[in-house]
Parts: C-alpha cells; structure tokens; sequence
C-alpha cells in the first residue's frame, strides 16, 4: 500500500466525517413562526386592525408579541388569552375577567 492510498483514505473518511457533522446541525433547528416576522408584517399592515390569540409565552425575542405588533406600526385592536393571562400574571384555576392590559391600554 502507498502513501498515496493512505492520503486517498484519509480524505475519504475527512469528507464523510463532515458531511455527517454538517448535516446533524442544520436539520434540528426550530424557528416559531412569530418571530418570521418579514413573512405576515407587511399583510397585517396592510388590514385596518386584528386581534391576537397569545400566551405568555408568545414571545419575539425576548419581547412579547403584542408589543411587537405595536412596536411595528400594526393595530391591534382586542387580545384573547388562556387561563394565565396573556402576560402570564394569573395563578392557575384563577378566574379571568375581562379587563385592560395596563401596558398596551387593550382589552
């Protein structure tokens, strides 16, 4: 065997050795589809207002999604939450009313 079969082996095992790596880091990566924002901020400009469906954990970044539909220019006009609130400030089982946000002033 010669150098030049070794060299040729090497390189072999090299390729497929990064081509395994490569491939384990691109596959697993989740992207929320809030934060694909240049995907619906031009059709939500468009509409005169919307409501928001969100959790507490409706979250762009580190900042709720709410307040960056409004940071953004979009009108939102009524927002539903779950059991917790959409800012997540209620305890479990407790009962919600309606009521005002008391940083976006919506209901």
């Amino acid at each position: 065997m010669t150098p030049n079969f070794f060299q040729k082996i090497i390189l072999v095992l090299s390729v497929a050795v990064f081509m395994q790596i490569s491939a384990c880091y691109g596959q697993n990566v989740v992207i929320p589809g809030a934060w694909r924002t240049e995907n619906y901020f031009p059709f939500l400009r468009q509409h005169l207002s919307i409501g928001v469906v969100a959790n507490a954990s409706s979250t762009i970044g580190q900042k709720h999604l709410v307040d960056s539909l409004l940071s953004a220019g979009i009108k939102v006009k009524k927002i539903f939450a779950p059991e917790h609130g959409f800012r997540g400030e209620a305890e479990a089982g407790e009962f919600i009313q309606n009521k005002i946000d008391e940083k976006t002033r919506l209901p």
